[in-house]
């Protein structure tokens, strides 16, 4: 659609990844200020200010077809808002709108369809509602979910087996090498959103090697996010928000991490884009508590944090720009 209006001139797809970028945060904060950290507004913009200048999501904007994951994002925290609006107060207008906005989502990427599982999880979680509540008031989202596979499954023909490394990283790895080298990949994403050097446009096998699983790396990232995934259980029982912030990350990386399915790169900063969102929540939500102890001397330590780390996350995004603008 946009193509039939601006034509071939990326200068107008750039205006649109930023627009898109800023319609991100806008719905990223009020998804936080009103499930995550309802009453402590500097939290949220602080986790809205880290997931906006993180220089992993560079690659969001600079690169065009990253826009599906921008408007998979956009649509994906509009569903959710809507959805446990549908949940908690139960007019119908709330579902109406949420699963426009979940379609939305669907179209614009496939793994939205993650959803599925994490509209549930929320509603335990964030909203507190009953489980049968849940339930019931959840199988709308079920049905759009079928009737979207079975659309897709229409319009798609079988696809052929792509002898392309390409296209198909682990096609000459055996399976345990596979596993062992996804691990270690699911490994390097954490390690980016931690310390982001360097940063890569195109990672491939010069970069990533098939590792086997007495590789420390593989060893290291599999008990990692098996401790987050238990962490994330633990906290759902709990109905706290870090565990459905934990799983929300972890399920949202792994699925795009080719260890179920092939997704073409074996790593790719894009992907990051939504589960780091979650992720970045789950860190700056323990400060909640400090904040509870000590209001007004943490706060100025975390507002002086938050300035030395936007200066720093800046100067690398605009020292990274020009290697992808002109690649």
């Amino acid at each position: 659609v946009f193509h039939e209006i601006a034509g071939d001139h990326w200068q107008y797809y750039h205006w649109l990844s930023l627009l898109l970028y800023a319609g991100c945060g806008l719905v990223g904060l009020g998804f936080l200020k009103r499930w995550v950290f309802r009453e402590n507004l500097l939290l949220s913009y602080a986790a809205v200010i880290f997931f906006l200048i993180h220089p992993v999501h560079v690659e969001v904007v600079a690169n065009i077809k990253s826009c599906d994951e921008l408007m998979a994002f956009l649509f994906s925290m509009l569903f959710l808002d809507k959805f446990l609006r549908w949940v908690t107060a139960g007019s119908k207008s709330n579902l109406i709108v949420s699963l426009v906005f979940y379609a939305a989502a669907l179209l614009s990427k496939e793994s939205s369809a993650l959803l599925i599982m994490l509209a549930p999880l929320a509603a335990f979680t964030l909203a507190g509602s009953p489980v049968l509540d849940i339930f019931k008031k959840s199988i709308p989202v079920v049905l759009l979910t079928a009737l979207f596979a079975l659309l897709r499954l229409s319009v798609s023909s079988i696809p052929q087996v792509q002898h392309d490394l390409a296209a198909e990283p682990y096609m000459t790895a055996t399976l345990l090498q596979k596993v062992a080298t996804v691990f270690h990949v699911l490994g390097e994403y954490l390690r980016l959103m931690i310390l982001p050097v360097p940063l890569i446009f195109d990672y491939g096998f010069r970069h990533i090697r098939y590792v086997e699983f007495n590789d420390a790396s593989a060893i290291i990232s599999f008990v990692i996010y098996l401790i987050l995934t238990l962490a994330g259980i633990w906290w759902t029982f709990k109905r706290r928000a870090p565990g459905f912030l934990l799983l929300a990350y972890v399920s949202g990386i792994v699925i795009l991490s080719n260890l179920f399915f092939n997704v073409g790169p074996m790593l790719a900063e894009r992907f990051l884009f939504t589960p780091g969102f979650f992720l970045i929540a789950a860190v700056v939500y323990p400060f909640k508590y400090v904040l509870a102890a000590n209001r007004k001397r943490t706060g100025t330590v975390a507002v002086a944090a938050a300035i030395g780390a936007v200066c720093r996350h800046a100067v690398r995004r605009l020292c990274r720009r020009p290697s992808i603008s002109h690649r």
